[in-house]
């Protein structure tokens, strides 16, 4: 869950991946947005976010007792247990990756920002939400940490990533 970082591995993999034929890399698993870059006019979406998660204390309430929950939560005092959603509010930035193909086989590379409310549902945004400018100013942050150099421009209710 931490912000705008890659992993060492990440960029090696995904790249990797692509050389060998991948014709896109939907990455996951970081519960937070991470950058996106076009590899060789190739996609890698190196974390969607949460975009299906719900918290683990709706299935089981005693959860929040257990020796490892406890120990995660030393590890991120910044949660708020008497939430329902009780990641930090950057984890309820995601979307949609979307990809399109053309006749001359060409790729266009979009994403359409989301955002996960209390009882953990995402909802698609229209541009005219402040939380779609602030999920786009995380990936463009994401992608400058990250030394991405791929430019995200908005089109009606969706960025492109170029």
């Amino acid at each position: 869950m931490i912000p705008y970082a890659l992993a060492d591995y990440q960029t090696i993999c995904a790249r990797k991946l692509i050389d060998a034929g991948a014709d896109a890399i939907l990455g996951h698993h970081p519960h937070i947005l991470k950058g996106v870059e076009l590899y060789r006019g190739k996609p890698i979406f190196y974390s969607l976010g949460n975009f299906a998660i719900g918290q683990p204390h709706d299935w089981d309430p005693d959860i929040l007792r257990t020796p490892s929950f406890r120990h995660l939560i030393n590890l991120h005092p910044e949660w708020d247990l008497t939430q329902q959603y009780m990641l930090p509010e950057n984890t309820r930035y995601t979307g949609l990756a979307k990809l399109l193909i053309d006749r001359n086989g060409r790729l266009e590379c979009r994403f359409c920002p989301a955002w996960i409310d209390d009882r953990c549902v995402p909802h698609l945004l229209c541009a005219l939400d402040p939380q779609f400018g602030t999920i786009r100013a995380f990936l463009e942050e994401s992608n400058r940490a990250a030394g991405i150099a791929s430019s995200i421009a908005q089109e009606a209710d969706e960025l492109v990533i170029s």
